[in-house]
Formats: C-alpha cells, structure tokens, sequence
C-alpha cells in the first residue's frame, strides 16, 4: 500500500485500467478501514455517554425522594417546634398557678396532690420534649443526607461534562482525519 500506482506507468489500456482500479481499490481499503476506526471509537464514547446517562437518571430519582422527604421533615420541623413552644407556655402556666394555690391555700395534704401532679405532668412533659429532640435530631441527619446527595449530584454533573468534552475533542480529531 505504501507505493502509489499512477495508471501512466502502465504500457497497454489493458494494465492501465487494472492499475486504475487497484489503485481505486487501495484507497476505498485505506479509506474503510479509517472510517471503522472511528466508527468504533464513536461507538465506545456512545456506550459511555449511556452509562452516565443511566447513572444521572438513577441519581435525580433519587434525589426527588429525597427532595420529598426533606419537605416532610421541614414540615415535622415545624409542627414539633409549635408543640414545644406549647409545652413551655403549659409548664411556665402549671407552675405559676402551683404557685398561686400554694400561697393561697394551708392544706398540707391538698398542696402535697398539687406538688404531685405537676411533678407528674412536669415528667410527662420533659419525656414528650425528649421524644421531640429525638426526632428533631433524625430530622437533621436527614438533612445531612440530602446535602450530601447534592454534593455527589454536582460530582456527576462535573463528569458527564468532562465526558462531554471528550467527545467534543473526539469529534474534532475525526473531522480532522477526515479532512486529512
């Protein structure tokens, strides 16, 4: 192939046809091959270019559930902090009328039933605050989560781009063996 075959080199019309055709030929072999070549190389970046598709498809599902959830939980949020501005204002109330009755009544044995009941309902109310802490805490860890996730989105986001310029230089060296 390394050898150009010019039909003038050729003494009859007979071997000048064949080596006008032999040299057709080599440059449509030369040309096949070149094109397959690409062809592969395109079909590699093609394959690629599906898989991070699938990934990124894969990964804003996932972060819609977690959009999901993060709306719930700021939701939650919001209702656990009103039920412990209520039970602060309900205990500052208990304990100011505990106060109150005390001063006002004499009877040991009715101020010891008061003294106990809030004490009681003052137990309850700092379990349901502790309950409420707990799932506040969760909350937040979700929270947490979801920041990760859009860390790791923006990550994937960074490489389909990079894969994206590849291909982009890929198409720009195929253009130029092409015009070669």
């Amino acid at each position: 192939m390394n050898s150009i075959i010019f039909p003038e080199m050729f003494n009859t019309d007979e071997e000048k046809t064949n080596g006008e055709q032999r040299f057709i030929d080599e440059k449509l072999l030369e040309m096949t091959s070149k094109i397959l070549n690409m062809r592969k190389k395109l079909d590699s970046v093609n394959l690629r270019f599906a898989f991070v598709r699938h990934e990124l498809t894969d990964q804003h599902e996932y972060i819609a559930k977690l959009a999901k959830i993060k709306e719930t939980l700021e939701e939650q949020e919001d209702i656990l902090k009103r039920q412990v501005i209520d039970i602060a204002q309900r205990v500052i109330r208990r304990r100011y009328i505990s106060r109150r009755s005390r001063q006002s009544l004499n009877n040991n044995s009715l101020r010891n039933s008061e003294s106990l009941m809030s004490n009681q309902q003052a137990f309850s109310d700092m379990n349901m605050q502790k309950c409420q802490k707990e799932k506040l805490n969760k909350m937040l860890k979700l929270k947490d989560e979801i920041e990760n996730m859009r860390e790791y989105e923006q990550y994937q986001t960074k490489k389909l781009n990079e894969l994206q310029k590849i291909k982009q230089i890929i198409a720009k060296l195929s253009a130029d063996d092409n015009n070669e």
